[in-house]
């Protein structure tokens, strides 16, 4: 359907270039929200699972000071006797932090306890590999002789100027782990757990059942552990394996043995002797995009509320545009159909469209003064053009009534020779003098037939005048409609920068500060300096968009010289119009010289009229005073008679062209009254 509306067509011009450009602002904007709070959560989990690495690896080194501290007592180290090594062994327990018991064990796997029981342990991994290394090392998951619990063994050498002389091993519960990883809290309902080196939980408060029974390293589980799933999510296998083998921190998505989609975190755990734990932080998907999701929301109700203000703002520009170019199509309407009346101006302003309305004011009072002038000519032109017709009867009157008497005469013409030639001579005169007006009165209708061809080639520049102007009304409304629209489009993106400047500045300022305070902390604030430096990582992220969006800043002003060259483009039509104006100006001024020329020719022939009026008069008296004498003037008086006859039929000529233009002033003077003044 073709759209004949400006109104219309400006609302399809900037409504659509509206709604992409929030819908393009919007989803860059939630895009990149959205990557930073994913990143947030992710640096988040990882931070959470890097710290409770360290906070196990800690309270297992712990442990391990402990009792590298006690194999440095004298007495241990280099026992006198045994009952003196089990008051020292019984000394030491009593300060035991973090682990169950103590155990002296001799090279060959013999040991004490603090009660003086003995025990045996050459069979235990974690004493040969003490032995062979004379390093300290924890050992997997077992079963503790002493104490019956399923823990963990730490093991240091006994060493004696450098000679190993025995192994002093402890047991630690998983139970404290278990308290330690209880803590971990991550989102709403995140939880962590536990792997060994085979990828065994051997620690979940989260659910106890599975400690020991479920395996990461492959995708069976135990059907006797009732999970909702049958196997593992390859996923999660594939998540484990990578982090087995590259020993760094690892992330993914995965389906939990719960049957959840979670997101979860694995970060190794480096044990003393060369062992390797792994830390698992997990949480549902749904909760660590709860925030995404609830930005998404945010940002789409506050886009389709400013989408709505600026649709209202573009239809009241767009009817504001219009609405003066409505005014002055009709104006164009009445002057089309030759309504020049002045009418009150409803349009009032000092910019381009007021300017056209001014100039479109002054063209139709300048017609409106020369149509006027042109209608009262015509007037004037069609009342001589009578006048001259009655005058040209009259002279054809005159002329029969000189035939009649030149017919009384003829009797007497022989005897007046003389007087036949001057009157031959006179009549040949008035010939002369009638065919010169004859020359005249043809003159005439050539410049009356001048006259129509101006008043048409006017007609055609006005029609160009009117073509010109449309060419400008639709230069304007663009010109107009790129400034407004670049002019909103550059505050709004200023706005935007300033905002994410600002934010960028004091992100950084904070990430700052945090690492200062992380530094601070020392081993305990680790965690928050990772934290702190991917907040900075964030600012400068933040700080590039808005050189980003600076670039976008520098497109539009380009836009903007776009938008000035378009004016420039209008001016140069309005000179055109301008110029188009002269041109029915020359057209009419020829036009009322062509009507003062006919005026002059129609007076000469009046003239010229008056002269043969006299010569006839001549020719009467001659004829009177040879009427008496010249009797045998018969063929002579032929002759006057043939050419009085050529007199009346000359004048009946001048009177019918007196007619024609008198019938062509009629006929400009009707096409002059289609114009209201």
């Amino acid at each position: 359907m073709k759209v004949t509306s400006i109104k219309v067509k400006l609302l399809l011009i900037f409504l659509p270039f509206v709604i992409v450009s929030f819908v393009i602002l919007s989803g860059i904007g939630y895009f990149l929200s959205r990557q930073a709070l994913s990143q947030s959560v992710e640096d988040t989990a990882k931070s959470i699972g890097a710290d409770y690495s360290h906070r196990i690896e800690s309270h297992i080194n712990g442990a391990k000071v402990q009792l590298e501290s006690f194999s440095s007592i004298s007495p241990i180290y280099n026992p006198v006797d045994e009952q003196t090594l089990v008051k020292n062994l019984n000394d030491c327990s009593k300060h035991l932090d973090g682990l169950a018991n103590i155990i002296y064990l001799n090279p060959s796997g013999s040991g004490l306890r603090p009660d003086g029981s003995k025990v045996k342990a050459g069979d235990r991994e974690y004493f040969k590999k003490t032995i062979a290394t004379s390093k300290p090392v924890v050992s997997d998951v077992i079963v503790s002789r002493t104490t019956g619990k399923v823990g963990i063994n730490v093991a240091v050498p006994v060493l004696n100027q450098g000679q190993l002389t025995g192994v002093l091993t402890g047991s630690m519960a998983m139970d404290s782990l278990a308290e330690l990883v209880k803590e971990l809290k991550f989102q709403d309902s995140g939880y962590g757990y536990i792997l060994d080196s085979t990828g065994t939980v051997i620690v979940n408060p989260h659910n106890k059942d599975v400690e020991g029974k479920l395996t990461l390293s492959s995708k069976t589980i135990n059907p006797d552990l009732n999970l909702k799933v049958t196997e593992l999510d390859s996923n999660l296998v594939n998540l484990f394996n990578k982090a087995a083998s590259s020993g760094n921190q690892v992330r993914g998505e995965y389906i939990s043995e719960e049957g959840v989609n979670v997101i979860g975190i694995i970060t190794p755990i480096n044990l003393t002797g060369g062992n390797r734990w792994f830390m698992v932080v997990n949480a549902p998907e749904e909760e660590a995009l709860h925030e995404v999701n609830a930005l998404m929301w945010a940002m789409l109700s506050v886009s389709i509320v400013c989408l709505v203000a600026a649709i209202v703002f573009v239809i009241i520009i767009s009817r504001r545009i219009a609405n003066p170019i409505v005014l002055m199509r009709d104006e164009c309407l009445l002057l089309a159909n030759g309504d020049l009346r002045e009418r009150k101006r409803t349009i009032v302003s000092d910019d381009e469209i007021g300017q056209l309305v001014n100039g479109f004011a002054d063209m139709r009072n300048n017609l409106y003064s020369l149509i006027f002038k042109i209608k009262d000519s015509t007037s004037q032109m069609a009342d001589i053009s009578c006048n001259m017709a009655e005058g040209a009867n009259q002279n054809g009157e005159t002329a029969n009534k000189i035939a009649i008497t030149i017919t009384q005469i003829a009797e007497g013409a022989t005897q007046q020779n003389k007087q036949i030639i001057e009157i031959r001579e006179k009549v040949e005169a008035t010939r002369e003098h009638v065919h010169a007006g004859l020359a005249e009165a043809v003159a005439t209708l050539e410049y009356a037939t001048g006259t129509s061809q101006a008043t048409n080639e006017g007609i055609k520049s006005l029609q160009a005048a009117t073509d010109q102007l449309s060419c400008l009304q639709d230069i304007v409304k663009s010109a107009t409609g790129s400034m407004q629209n670049l002019g909103r489009r550059s505050h709004e993106i200023s706005s935007i920068v300033d905002i994410i400047t600002g934010i960028a500045g004091q992100t950084n300022l904070l990430s700052l500060n945090a690492a200062i305070e992380a530094a601070r902390a020392g081993e305990h604030g680790r965690g928050f300096g990772v934290v702190a430096e991917e907040v900075r990582k964030l600012a400068e992220q933040s700080a590039h968009a808005a050189t980003q969006i600076s670039n976008l800043v520098q497109d539009i002003q380009s836009e903007t010289d776009a938008t000035v060259r378009i004016m420039e483009d209008s001016m140069t039509q309005v000179d055109l119009q301008v110029s188009n104006f002269d041109t029915v100006g020359e057209v009419i001024k020829k036009a009322t010289d062509a009507i003062v020329q006919s005026e002059r020719n129609i007076s000469s022939l009046q003239s010229h009229l008056e002269i043969l009026e006299k010569y006839s008069i001549n020719v009467q008296e001659a004829v009177a005073t040879i009427a008496e004498v010249v009797e045998g003037t018969a063929d002579a008086t032929g002759e006057v008679a043939a050419t009085s006859e050529e007199q009346s039929a000359s004048t009946e000529e001048i009177s019918a062209l007196s007619r024609n233009i008198a019938d062509i002033a009629e006929e400009l003077k009707m096409l002059i009254n289609k114009f209201q003044v």
